[in-house]
């Protein structure tokens, strides 16, 4: 029993350890527009390592005043399951591995997991450009302002201090969803091969959620492009109040 308690005591600390080592990059997202923070998941802020702690010891606790037949491996794989895509590859492999049996609902979870990324990250980009398209009107008038001698100084350090938050937020939300693509495209490939690292044949429905997965990663990398793309454009609005500082 002794041991037992030592073992989950170890699980529990990995497990803080995992969850800590994606947050606390020392970036306050609380200076960024609530418009784009709103409803958006951060894996890097405190909130986020906090309910990335929360969901493993859930399913820890959970396991423990369980019927499973092996409470401690049960609360391993609940460990690593409250963080799932956070800590990497092999994690979330293995999770789906020992969640699923079937070939085509392991290709069938990871698809929702990427769906559910599509989708926050579609929204983000969304709100983004209804923000960007605000400012512009205020940058724009900043401008037209400053062309004909009137310059608030400090209105133009707040907008300014206000632009440089936000690109830096979507910055960090950009390589974020970066790093969950590539988790799920090796996540992908590991779901093909076997465990000598052999391609594994598939039927005709698992051929048919590979390439659904294969869509819905392609989706994601599209979104991630878009951000990009509203990044660089956000860019040129700072560069436009940097020149009438």
């Amino acid at each position: 029993m002794k041991l037992k308690l030592l073992s989950l005591a170890l699980i529990a600390t990995l497990t803080l350890n995992g969850c800590a080592n994606q947050a606390g990059d020392g970036y306050d997202y609380s200076k960024a527009d609530p418009s784009i923070t709103q409803d958006e998941v951060n894996f890097f802020s405190k909130s986020g390592y906090q309910a990335c702690a929360i969901g493993a010891f859930t399913g820890v606790a959970a396991c423990l005043i369980s019927n499973s037949s092996d409470k401690l491996a049960c609360a391993a794989i609940a460990a690593v399951g409250g963080c799932l895509v956070l800590m990497g590859s092999n994690y979330v492999l293995d999770d789906v591995r020992t969640k699923y049996k079937q070939k085509e609902d392991q290709l069938n979870a990871i698809s929702d997991l990427v769906k559910k990324d599509s989708d926050r990250l579609k929204k983000l980009n969304a709100k983004t450009k209804t923000l960007i398209e605000r400012e512009k009107k205020e940058i724009a008038k900043i401008q037209s302002e400053s062309k004909k001698g009137v310059k608030d100084a400090d209105v133009i350090k707040k907008k300014l201090d206000d632009v440089n938050n936000n690109i830096a937020y979507l910055e960090k939300s950009k390589e974020k969803y970066e790093e969950q693509l590539k988790t799920y495209s090796e996540v992908r490939d590991g779901l093909l091969v076997d465990e000598n690292g052999k391609k594994v044949s598939l039927n005709a429905e698992q051929q048919k959620k590979k390439k659904a997965l294969e869509q819905d990663i392609n989706n994601l990398k599209k979104e991630i492009d878009s951000l990009k793309s509203t990044l660089l454009t956000y860019s040129k609005q700072r560069t436009i109040l940097t020149e009438v500082s």
